[in-house]
């Protein structure tokens, strides 16, 4: 007789457990789980193959994913705990190993959006552009799902790498009360060279339909990833009560 010693080797990727209950911005109700599989369909629980790390991506979808995205597998099965998506609509997630490369694709879920106003960065939360080629951003305060809010004053700041990005201009977007009336929107470009645009705006009625604040124009100078990020230091409705409005920044990819 001889002594036999079988290893399992990683073969293939398994999602358990498929995410759910996801709001836009917060941690899932049912986060994830994956489980790495051996050639005869096993979980691995033995071997480097138990212990591997798993990374978790946006597959589809316009959202970014937020959380912790790479949990370390536990007998061969990787249990994520906080993973977030900042977005709306369908999505998939992409779960991946390095060493083997090993991926899977979960099933798709729905981001609910949470009510309340948000001052996006761009029509999308990603886009890709060309070095050298003008981009146009727009800035955009998104009302579509405001429940009771309105906005009647903001002011706002968007900021982005000068090393990565040139400032070329901006151009008036259209903001329009209740009442039709055009918002007086005042900006200030003095820090644009260095990556600071700032804004504030002000109208006597209420707004309560999305609107574009300002189309901002930038040239990407090197390739690699980049970001323009919002922040709102105020914001009120008609009353003069202040409202939270909650920023969606622009994550870049430049192309060479």
């Amino acid at each position: 007789s001889a002594s036999l010693t079988a290893t399992q080797v990683a073969a293939s990727l398994s999602v358990q457990t498929q995410p759910a209950g996801v709001t836009s911005g917060s941690a899932f109700t049912t986060q994830p789980v994956v489980r790495i599989l051996d050639n005869a369909g096993l979980v691995v629980t033995t071997g480097s193959g138990a212990t591997l790390s798993v990374t978790a991506a946006v597959a589809s979808g316009s959202g970014t994913l937020g959380g912790t995205t790479t949990a370390t597998a536990v007998n061969g099965v990787a249990t994520f705990t906080n993973l977030a998506l900042t977005g709306a609509g369908a999505h998939t997630l992409q779960f991946a190993t390095a060493s083997p490369a090993l991926t899977m694709t979960s099933a798709s879920v729905t981001v609910a959006s949470l009510p309340g106003v948000y001052l996006n960065v761009g029509a999308t939360a990603t886009t890709t552009a060309t070095v050298n080629t003008n981009i146009t951003v727009p800035l955009l305060v998104d009302l579509s799902n405001r429940g009771s809010l309105d906005v009647a004053s903001l002011t706002a700041t968007i900021t982005w790498d000068p090393a990565k990005f040139a400032y070329v201009s901006n151009a008036a977007g259209m903001w329009t009360d209740d009442s039709g009336s055009g918002a007086s929107v005042t900006v200030n470009a003095s820090n644009a060279a260095s990556g600071t645009l700032s804004l504030s705006g002000f109208t006597s009625d209420a707004t309560t339909s999305t609107f574009t604040l300002r189309n901002i124009t930038l040239r990407p100078l090197v390739s690699g990833s980049a970001a323009v990020s919002a922040s709102v230091s105020a914001a009120g409705n008609v009353n003069g009560s202040s409202i939270t409005v909650t920023p969606r920044n622009l994550a870049v990819t430049i192309n060479p």
